[in-house]
């Protein structure tokens, strides 16, 4: 439930800055092409096994290992673009903000994958008990 979950959030958030005012067919477009090239195309091709090396070495249980690779894999591939076509950066300043903005969704996806995949409720924080009287 978490693969198909996390990924959702980094191409919203694409298709919301990318698409701008530009209609609901054009938010629609960039959102199912940022669906597959910054959410299940990365997702598949570096999560799965980041998902399982992060189970083995037990770094999973905790929520900022899985953030910190959810920024990678959503901000990888379009860093990989970038200089492939090596403009987006040079071209106009708001290049590396959307870099930032991708990599920022992507953190915020590691913590919902987290929650969906490895969240019980014994591990939730139990609040202070009250002192006897």
């Amino acid at each position: 439930m978490a693969f198909i979950a996390a990924p959702v959030i980094p191409a919203l958030g694409v298709a919301a800055f990318a698409a701008g005012r530009d209609g609901l067919e054009a938010i629609l477009a960039v959102f199912l092409a940022a669906l597959f090239y910054h959410g299940y195309g990365p997702t598949l091709l570096l999560g799965l096994p980041l998902y399982f090396q992060l189970r083995e070495i037990k770094a999973a249980t905790r929520p900022l290992p899985v953030m910190i690779a959810g920024a990678m894999i959503a901000g990888l591939p379009l860093l990989v673009w970038t200089s492939l076509l090596s403009g987006l950066a040079e071209e106009r300043p708001s290049g590396l903000a959307f870099i930032a903005l991708v990599c920022l969704l992507g953190a915020f996806s590691g913590g919902i994958f987290w929650l969906i995949a490895f969240w019980t409720p014994q591990r939730a924080p139990r609040p202070p008990s009250p002192p006897e009287p």
